[in-house]
Protein backbone atom coordinates (compact mmCIF):
# COMPACT_ATOMS: atom_id res chain seq x y z
CA UNK A 1 0.00 0.00 0.00
CA UNK A 2 1.37 3.38 -1.04
CA UNK A 3 1.43 6.19 1.95
CA UNK A 4 -1.19 8.85 1.49
CA UNK A 5 -1.50 12.53 2.27
CA UNK A 6 -4.68 12.65 4.41
CA UNK A 7 -4.93 16.63 3.30
CA UNK A 8 -4.50 15.88 0.06
CA UNK A 9 -7.36 14.53 -2.58
CA UNK A 10 -6.76 11.82 -4.33
CA UNK A 11 -9.06 9.36 -6.85
CA UNK A 12 -11.14 7.17 -5.17
CA UNK A 13 -12.84 4.23 -6.97
CA UNK A 14 -15.72 2.43 -4.90
CA UNK A 15 -16.91 -0.60 -6.40
CA UNK A 16 -20.64 -2.17 -5.29
CA UNK A 17 -23.66 -3.79 -6.65
CA UNK A 18 -25.79 -0.88 -6.44
CA UNK A 19 -26.40 1.82 -9.42
CA UNK A 20 -25.82 5.56 -8.71
CA UNK A 21 -29.06 6.53 -9.86
CA UNK A 22 -30.87 4.32 -7.63
CA UNK A 23 -34.22 5.01 -6.46
CA UNK A 24 -33.26 4.07 -3.26
CA UNK A 25 -29.91 5.19 -1.97
CA UNK A 26 -27.76 2.70 0.22
CA UNK A 27 -25.39 3.34 2.44
CA UNK A 28 -22.66 3.07 -0.51
CA UNK A 29 -24.22 6.24 -2.20
CA UNK A 30 -23.79 8.21 1.08
CA UNK A 31 -20.35 7.50 1.19
CA UNK A 32 -19.40 8.36 -1.78
CA UNK A 33 -21.04 11.67 -1.43
CA UNK A 34 -19.42 12.45 1.52
CA UNK A 35 -15.78 11.09 -0.14
CA UNK A 36 -17.10 13.97 -2.70
CA UNK A 37 -18.09 16.37 -0.70
CA UNK A 38 -14.30 15.96 1.17
CA UNK A 39 -12.76 16.71 -2.24
CA UNK A 40 -12.49 13.57 -3.42
CA UNK A 41 -12.91 12.35 -7.02
CA UNK A 42 -15.50 9.50 -6.80
CA UNK A 43 -15.89 6.57 -9.34
CA UNK A 44 -18.46 4.70 -8.57
CA UNK A 45 -18.04 1.47 -9.98
CA UNK A 46 -21.25 -0.81 -10.33
CA UNK A 47 -20.55 -4.39 -10.43
CA UNK A 48 -21.96 -6.89 -11.62
CA UNK A 49 -24.39 -6.00 -14.15
CA UNK A 50 -25.24 -8.85 -17.06
CA UNK A 51 -27.84 -10.15 -19.08
CA UNK A 52 -28.67 -12.27 -16.54
CA UNK A 53 -30.28 -9.55 -14.89
CA UNK A 54 -32.60 -8.79 -17.97
CA UNK A 55 -33.44 -12.55 -17.94
CA UNK A 56 -34.42 -12.31 -14.42
CA UNK A 57 -36.09 -8.62 -14.49
CA UNK A 58 -33.43 -7.83 -11.72
CA UNK A 59 -34.64 -4.18 -10.61
CA UNK A 60 -31.77 -2.34 -12.09
CA UNK A 61 -33.28 -3.42 -15.69
CA UNK A 62 -35.66 -0.52 -15.24
CA UNK A 63 -32.32 1.84 -15.45
CA UNK A 64 -30.64 2.74 -18.77
CA UNK A 65 -27.93 -0.05 -18.16
CA UNK A 66 -27.42 -0.50 -22.06
CA UNK A 67 -26.90 3.07 -22.81
CA UNK A 68 -24.53 3.61 -19.76
CA UNK A 69 -23.04 -0.07 -20.16
CA UNK A 70 -18.60 0.41 -20.14
CA UNK A 71 -18.53 3.77 -20.27
CA UNK A 72 -17.41 6.26 -17.00
CA UNK A 73 -20.20 8.93 -17.43
CA UNK A 74 -20.01 12.46 -15.07
CA UNK A 75 -23.20 12.03 -12.86
CA UNK A 76 -22.14 15.78 -11.13
CA UNK A 77 -21.18 14.44 -7.77
CA UNK A 78 -19.02 11.32 -8.75
CA UNK A 79 -18.07 9.39 -12.19
CA UNK A 80 -20.75 6.66 -12.76
CA UNK A 81 -19.51 3.19 -14.47
CA UNK A 82 -21.63 0.13 -14.92
CA UNK A 83 -19.31 -2.98 -15.81
CA UNK A 84 -22.12 -4.59 -18.13
CA UNK A 85 -20.73 -8.20 -18.79
CA UNK A 86 -22.93 -10.99 -20.95
CA UNK A 87 -22.79 -13.06 -17.58
CA UNK A 88 -22.13 -13.06 -13.86
CA UNK A 89 -21.43 -15.49 -11.37
CA UNK A 90 -24.99 -16.31 -9.26
CA UNK A 91 -26.35 -18.88 -6.96
CA UNK A 92 -28.00 -21.35 -9.06
CA UNK A 93 -29.97 -22.64 -6.21
CA UNK A 94 -29.13 -26.21 -6.84
CA UNK A 95 -25.99 -27.84 -5.28
CA UNK A 96 -25.10 -29.54 -7.95
CA UNK A 97 -25.12 -26.94 -10.45
CA UNK A 98 -23.53 -25.01 -7.90
CA UNK A 99 -20.84 -26.90 -7.93
CA UNK A 100 -20.83 -27.57 -11.59
CA UNK A 101 -20.45 -23.56 -12.28
CA UNK A 102 -17.81 -23.35 -9.74
CA UNK A 103 -14.85 -22.86 -12.38
CA UNK A 104 -16.44 -20.67 -14.41
CA UNK A 105 -16.51 -17.53 -11.09
CA UNK A 106 -12.86 -17.21 -11.91
CA UNK A 107 -13.32 -16.26 -15.43
CA UNK A 108 -15.32 -13.66 -14.58
CA UNK A 109 -12.62 -11.77 -13.91
CA UNK A 110 -11.27 -11.76 -17.91
CA UNK A 111 -14.19 -9.33 -18.61
CA UNK A 112 -12.35 -6.19 -19.67
CA UNK A 113 -13.39 -2.76 -18.48
CA UNK A 114 -13.25 0.29 -20.56
CA UNK A 115 -9.85 2.08 -20.94
CA UNK A 116 -11.25 5.10 -18.80
CA UNK A 117 -12.24 3.08 -16.24
CA UNK A 118 -9.03 0.54 -15.77
CA UNK A 119 -7.21 5.04 -15.74
CA UNK A 120 -8.67 6.00 -13.02
CA UNK A 121 -8.82 2.67 -10.74
CA UNK A 122 -4.80 2.73 -12.18
CA UNK A 123 -4.42 6.20 -10.46
CA UNK A 124 -6.95 5.75 -7.44
CA UNK A 125 -5.15 6.36 -3.94
CA UNK A 126 -8.09 4.47 -2.27
CA UNK A 127 -10.22 1.41 -3.84
CA UNK A 128 -13.17 0.48 -1.93
CA UNK A 129 -15.24 -2.87 -2.17
CA UNK A 130 -18.52 -3.74 -0.77
CA UNK A 131 -19.96 -6.93 0.38
CA UNK A 132 -21.05 -7.92 -3.23
CA UNK A 133 -20.43 -10.41 -5.96
CA UNK A 134 -18.42 -7.44 -7.31
CA UNK A 135 -15.72 -8.60 -5.14
CA UNK A 136 -14.72 -11.06 -7.55
CA UNK A 137 -13.25 -8.26 -9.34
CA UNK A 138 -10.44 -8.07 -6.85
CA UNK A 139 -7.24 -9.65 -8.54
CA UNK A 140 -8.20 -7.60 -11.55
CA UNK A 141 -8.40 -4.43 -9.56
CA UNK A 142 -5.12 -5.05 -7.83
CA UNK A 143 -2.92 -6.02 -10.58
CA UNK A 144 -3.60 -2.49 -11.99
CA UNK A 145 -3.20 -0.76 -8.71
CA UNK A 146 -1.14 -2.40 -6.59
CA UNK A 147 -0.39 0.00 -4.37
CA UNK A 148 -3.71 1.87 -3.38
CA UNK A 149 -5.22 1.26 0.33
CA UNK A 150 -7.49 -1.37 -0.55
CA UNK A 151 -10.57 -1.39 1.90
CA UNK A 152 -13.45 -3.93 2.06
CA UNK A 153 -16.75 -2.75 3.35
CA UNK A 154 -18.80 -5.76 4.77
CA UNK A 155 -22.35 -4.12 4.61
CA UNK A 156 -24.25 -7.29 4.11
CA UNK A 157 -22.78 -11.57 5.50
CA UNK A 158 -22.77 -12.29 2.13
CA UNK A 159 -23.67 -16.20 3.78
CA UNK A 160 -27.14 -14.15 3.84
CA UNK A 161 -27.45 -12.76 0.69
CA UNK A 162 -27.42 -16.04 -1.05
CA UNK A 163 -24.28 -15.77 -3.07
CA UNK A 164 -23.16 -18.39 -5.10
CA UNK A 165 -20.93 -20.91 -2.79
CA UNK A 166 -17.58 -19.92 -5.03
CA UNK A 167 -18.11 -16.20 -3.81
CA UNK A 168 -17.54 -17.28 0.24
CA UNK A 169 -14.51 -18.95 -0.83
CA UNK A 170 -13.01 -16.30 -2.83
CA UNK A 171 -13.59 -13.93 -0.01
CA UNK A 172 -11.74 -16.35 2.54
CA UNK A 173 -9.26 -15.99 0.20
CA UNK A 174 -8.73 -12.17 -0.27
CA UNK A 175 -9.80 -11.18 3.23
CA UNK A 176 -6.03 -10.45 4.46
CA UNK A 177 -4.92 -9.21 1.23
CA UNK A 178 -7.20 -5.75 2.69
CA UNK A 179 -5.66 -3.19 4.70
CA UNK A 180 -8.76 -2.48 6.26
CA UNK A 181 -11.85 -5.18 6.36
CA UNK A 182 -14.90 -2.39 7.85
CA UNK A 183 -17.83 -4.27 9.15
CA UNK A 184 -21.38 -2.61 9.80
CA UNK A 185 -22.38 -4.68 12.88
CA UNK A 186 -20.82 -6.27 16.05
CA UNK A 187 -21.95 -9.21 15.03
CA UNK A 188 -19.86 -9.83 11.99
CA UNK A 189 -16.90 -10.17 14.58
CA UNK A 190 -18.10 -13.91 14.81
CA UNK A 191 -17.25 -14.06 11.01
CA UNK A 192 -14.14 -11.89 10.73
CA UNK A 193 -11.30 -12.34 12.91
CA UNK A 194 -8.81 -11.57 10.64
CA UNK A 195 -6.16 -8.37 12.40
CA UNK A 196 -7.60 -6.18 10.20
CA UNK A 197 -10.64 -5.59 10.66
CA UNK A 198 -12.61 -2.90 12.25
CA UNK A 199 -16.13 -1.84 13.47
CA UNK A 200 -17.45 0.79 11.53
CA UNK A 201 -21.23 2.01 11.94
CA UNK A 202 -23.55 3.10 9.45
CA UNK A 203 -23.68 6.92 9.27
CA UNK A 204 -26.24 9.05 9.29
CA UNK A 205 -27.12 12.72 7.90
CA UNK A 206 -27.37 14.53 10.87
CA UNK A 207 -28.08 18.02 9.42
CA UNK A 208 -31.56 16.42 7.55
CA UNK A 209 -33.10 15.09 10.81
CA UNK A 210 -31.41 18.70 12.73
CA UNK A 211 -33.69 20.24 10.21
CA UNK A 212 -36.93 18.18 10.51
CA UNK A 213 -38.46 20.74 12.77
CA UNK A 214 -42.00 19.70 11.85
CA UNK A 215 -43.69 17.40 14.18
CA UNK A 216 -46.44 15.06 11.95
CA UNK A 217 -47.52 13.91 14.87
CA UNK A 218 -51.47 15.31 16.73
CA UNK A 219 -50.51 16.71 20.11
CA UNK A 220 -50.15 14.17 23.16
CA UNK A 221 -50.32 10.90 21.14
CA UNK A 222 -48.19 8.29 21.69
CA UNK A 223 -46.26 7.21 18.43
CA UNK A 224 -44.37 4.30 17.34
CA UNK A 225 -42.40 3.90 14.34
CA UNK A 226 -40.87 1.47 11.41
CA UNK A 227 -38.92 2.51 8.91
CA UNK A 228 -37.99 -0.36 6.48
CA UNK A 229 -38.16 -2.68 3.35
CA UNK A 230 -38.10 -6.35 4.73
CA UNK A 231 -38.40 -9.05 7.20
CA UNK A 232 -41.30 -7.08 8.97
CA UNK A 233 -42.10 -8.94 11.86
CA UNK A 234 -45.90 -8.86 11.35
CA UNK A 235 -47.29 -10.56 14.27
CA UNK A 236 -45.58 -8.04 16.10
CA UNK A 237 -47.69 -5.30 15.15
CA UNK A 238 -51.37 -8.06 15.30
CA UNK A 239 -50.50 -8.21 18.97
CA UNK A 240 -48.96 -4.48 19.99
CA UNK A 241 -51.90 -2.84 18.44
CA UNK A 242 -54.27 -5.05 19.94
CA UNK A 243 -52.46 -4.25 23.55
CA UNK A 244 -52.17 -0.87 22.89
CA UNK A 245 -55.21 0.54 21.05
CA UNK A 246 -54.60 4.25 22.09
CA UNK A 247 -51.07 3.60 20.83
CA UNK A 248 -50.32 4.54 16.95
CA UNK A 249 -48.25 2.82 14.99
CA UNK A 250 -46.79 3.95 12.15
CA UNK A 251 -45.16 1.24 9.26
CA UNK A 252 -43.05 3.51 6.79
CA UNK A 253 -42.05 0.93 3.46
CA UNK A 254 -43.32 -1.50 1.00
CA UNK A 255 -44.44 -3.99 3.73
CA UNK A 256 -47.05 -6.34 3.23
CA UNK A 257 -49.99 -7.83 5.11
CA UNK A 258 -50.09 -5.53 7.27
CA UNK A 259 -53.56 -6.29 9.37
CA UNK A 260 -56.43 -3.57 8.86
CA UNK A 261 -56.78 -1.59 12.02
CA UNK A 262 -57.38 2.24 12.83
CA UNK A 263 -53.90 2.79 15.23
CA UNK A 264 -51.84 1.06 12.12
CA UNK A 265 -50.73 3.89 9.37
CA UNK A 266 -49.33 2.11 6.62
CA UNK A 267 -47.42 4.74 4.45
CA UNK A 268 -45.44 2.55 1.94
CA UNK A 269 -42.62 3.64 0.70
CA UNK A 270 -41.96 7.47 1.12
CA UNK A 271 -38.52 9.72 -0.13
CA UNK A 272 -35.81 9.66 2.74
CA UNK A 273 -36.75 13.42 2.89
CA UNK A 274 -40.46 12.74 3.65
CA UNK A 275 -39.21 10.19 6.31
CA UNK A 276 -37.02 11.80 8.47
CA UNK A 277 -40.01 13.96 10.63
CA UNK A 278 -41.91 10.52 11.11
CA UNK A 279 -38.37 9.25 12.96
CA UNK A 280 -37.51 12.38 14.95
CA UNK A 281 -40.64 12.85 16.62
CA UNK A 282 -41.54 9.50 17.62
CA UNK A 283 -42.31 8.32 20.80
CA UNK A 284 -40.30 5.18 20.01
CA UNK A 285 -38.47 3.56 17.02
CA UNK A 286 -39.46 -0.47 16.13
CA UNK A 287 -36.74 -2.37 15.04
CA UNK A 288 -39.07 -5.41 15.07
CA UNK A 289 -37.92 -8.03 12.62
CA UNK A 290 -38.89 -11.55 11.72
CA UNK A 291 -36.00 -14.33 12.40
CA UNK A 292 -34.78 -15.59 9.26
CA UNK A 293 -31.16 -17.49 8.61
CA UNK A 294 -28.40 -14.72 9.36
CA UNK A 295 -30.92 -12.11 10.54
CA UNK A 296 -28.59 -11.81 13.50
CA UNK A 297 -26.02 -9.46 11.38
CA UNK A 298 -29.20 -6.92 11.51
CA UNK A 299 -28.17 -5.82 15.17
CA UNK A 300 -26.96 -2.38 13.93
CA UNK A 301 -28.56 -1.90 10.88
CA UNK A 302 -28.86 2.50 9.50
CA UNK A 303 -32.76 2.75 11.27
CA UNK A 304 -30.63 1.63 14.58
CA UNK A 305 -28.06 4.60 14.38
CA UNK A 306 -31.29 6.61 13.11
CA UNK A 307 -33.16 6.22 16.05
CA UNK A 308 -30.25 6.45 18.28
CA UNK A 309 -29.93 9.81 17.00
CA UNK A 310 -33.00 10.95 17.54
CA UNK A 311 -33.14 9.70 21.00
CA UNK A 312 -35.88 6.92 20.13
CA UNK A 313 -35.94 3.89 23.07
CA UNK A 314 -36.36 0.87 20.77
CA UNK A 315 -38.53 -2.22 20.38
CA UNK A 316 -36.52 -4.86 19.01
CA UNK A 317 -36.97 -9.13 19.25
CA UNK A 318 -34.35 -10.91 21.29
CA UNK A 319 -32.33 -12.36 18.91
CA UNK A 320 -30.99 -9.10 18.07
CA UNK A 321 -30.59 -8.39 21.72
CA UNK A 322 -27.13 -5.64 21.98
CA UNK A 323 -25.64 -3.85 24.66
CA UNK A 324 -27.85 -0.73 24.33
CA UNK A 325 -29.33 0.43 27.42
CA UNK A 326 -32.07 2.38 25.72
CA UNK A 327 -33.66 -0.72 23.66
CA UNK A 328 -35.75 -3.09 24.82
CA UNK A 329 -36.23 -6.52 24.02
CA UNK A 330 -39.42 -9.23 22.97
CA UNK A 331 -40.08 -12.81 22.41
CA UNK A 332 -41.82 -12.99 18.96
CA UNK A 333 -45.25 -14.14 19.40
CA UNK A 334 -45.73 -13.95 23.49
CA UNK A 335 -48.19 -11.33 24.10
CA UNK A 336 -46.72 -10.54 28.07
CA UNK A 337 -43.28 -10.32 26.46
CA UNK A 338 -44.21 -7.71 23.86
CA UNK A 339 -46.18 -6.12 26.53
CA UNK A 340 -43.36 -5.37 28.64
CA UNK A 341 -40.98 -4.30 25.73
CA UNK A 342 -42.75 -1.37 24.42
CA UNK A 343 -44.06 -0.59 28.24
CA UNK A 344 -40.26 -0.27 29.24
CA UNK A 345 -39.40 1.47 26.13
CA UNK A 346 -41.90 4.29 26.00
CA UNK A 347 -40.99 4.48 30.21
CA UNK A 348 -37.22 5.07 29.14
CA UNK A 349 -36.21 8.61 29.56
CA UNK A 350 -35.17 10.14 26.48
CA UNK A 351 -32.41 12.33 27.41
CA UNK A 352 -30.86 9.18 28.90
CA UNK A 353 -30.22 7.76 25.58
CA UNK A 354 -26.39 8.52 24.60
CA UNK A 355 -26.06 9.46 20.62
CA UNK A 356 -22.16 10.41 20.86
CA UNK A 357 -21.25 7.59 18.97
CA UNK A 358 -23.40 7.76 16.18
CA UNK A 359 -21.54 9.08 12.88
CA UNK A 360 -22.54 11.13 9.83
CA UNK A 361 -21.25 9.68 6.59
CA UNK A 362 -18.19 12.60 6.20
CA UNK A 363 -17.22 10.94 9.54
CA UNK A 364 -17.64 7.37 8.64
CA UNK A 365 -15.62 8.11 5.11
CA UNK A 366 -12.84 9.37 6.90
CA UNK A 367 -12.54 6.65 9.06
CA UNK A 368 -12.25 4.40 6.05
CA UNK A 369 -9.11 6.35 4.75
CA UNK A 370 -7.10 6.76 7.59
CA UNK A 371 -7.98 3.72 9.93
Amino acid sequence: MQRVDKEMNHKVTLITGHYWNSKRRAGFHHIANALQELGHEVLFFTAPVSKLHELKGDHIVQYAIKEEANRVINKGEVLSYLHYTPWHVANTRFALTNLLTTPVASLYQHFKFAKEAAAFIAESAYIIFESTPGLLLFDKVRELNPKAKYIYRVSDDLRFLNVHPALIKYENRILLKFDLVSIVSSHFHSLFKTKNVKLHFHGINKQIFNEALDNPYPQNTVNLVFVGNAYFDVSFIEIASELFPDYKFHIIGPIQGLPDKQNIIKYGELPFQDTVKYIRHASAGLHTLEHTKGAEGFTDTLKVHQYTYCKLPIVAPEFLRSNREHAFYYQSGQKDSIRLAVTSALKYPKENIDAADVLDWKELAGKLLTE
